[in-house]
This record gives C-alpha cells, structure tokens and sequence, in this order.
C-alpha cells in the first residue's frame, strides 16, 4: 500500500475530503482569485519581473488586457524551450536580453518593442 511509505497522500486525502465537504482547497482558490484580479484589471504591468515576465505577457493576451512589461533577467537554464525566430531568419534558443524581448513581441502580431 503506497500510503503508508508517501507522506504526501495523507494531504491528498484530506484535500478529497475538503472537496467532498464543498470547501475549496486553498489553491484553487488563489487561482480564483487570480483570475478574478486578472479580470477586474484595466492595465496589466510587469516592472522587473523577473521569471514572471512572460506569463504577465501570456495572461495579458489570454485576457485581453492592456499591459506594459520592462523585461529584464532572461534566466536561460531556467526556460530552456524558449526559441526565437532572429533577424537572419535562424530560429534559436533565447539567451540575452535582445533575444527575449524578440520572443516575447512574436508571441502575438499586435505587440511592439518600444
């Protein structure tokens, strides 16, 4: 029986038991939430966001929202699948700071670097 050598199930059983109760397990409501924040906002903006600069970006699209990110740390062992297509046509992986905000206006025909 796998519950009695991982502790993780016994908080996998309890977040059954609050969902069984009608109580909302604690994530899921941050991303409630989140989405009701995302929502509500009129402007979206990203100031040195560090890794969370490209989901602002990809929340802001999925959302339509205005938004404004000053990109900065590229983190490129941490975000190991992010490619982009360069000036000479070569799509590669995203290393500097040129090349991320490059990745970041491709995601979509509206965006502009500024």
């Amino acid at each position: 029986d796998l519950s009695t050598i991982h502790p993780d199930n016994d908080k996998d059983d309890k977040k059954e038991e609050e969902k069984e109760k009608g109580d909302t397990p604690k994530n899921e409501s941050t991303n409630q939430s989140l989405h009701q924040a995302i929502q509500n906002a009129s402007l979206i903006l990203g100031i040195h966001a560090d890794g969370a600069t490209e989901a602002i970006v990809d929340a802001a699209l999925m959302y339509n929202k205005p938004f404004m990110v000053v990109p900065c740390c590229v983190f490129p062992s941490l975000f190991q699948t992010r490619m982009v297509k360069d000036e000479d046509g070569v799509t590669r992986h995203v290393r500097s700071h040129d090349q991320f905000c490059r990745y970041l206006v491709q995601k979509d025909d509206r965006l502009k670097m500024e």
